[in-house]
């Protein structure tokens, strides 16, 4: 391996140091975004975020809209580079 390979890898921690966790309360406030992968998750965060399973549409509808817009992203970037 090159020395600018070694030098890079060493940078960057390794995808297998990185580990799922619950979501905390404190999330809410750290983060600007989280991305949510299920429903069940997504009721979490509603819950420890927004306040309670009332504003479960509205949490549902924000996340769905920020998926398509990430979604457009990432195929701009992609198509971009072809």
């Amino acid at each position: 391996m090159e020395r600018r390979s070694i030098r890079e890898k060493s940078a960057r921690p390794s995808p297998g140091s990185r580990r799922a966790r619950w979501i905390r309360s404190e999330d809410c406030e750290m983060f600007d975004c989280m991305l949510i992968m299920d429903e069940e998750d997504c009721r979490v965060v509603e819950v420890l975020c927004c306040g309670g399973a009332e504003s479960f549409d509205r949490v549902m509808h924000l996340a769905e809209e920020a998926s398509r817009g990430l979604l457009r992203v990432i195929c701009k970037r992609r198509y971009r580079r072809v």
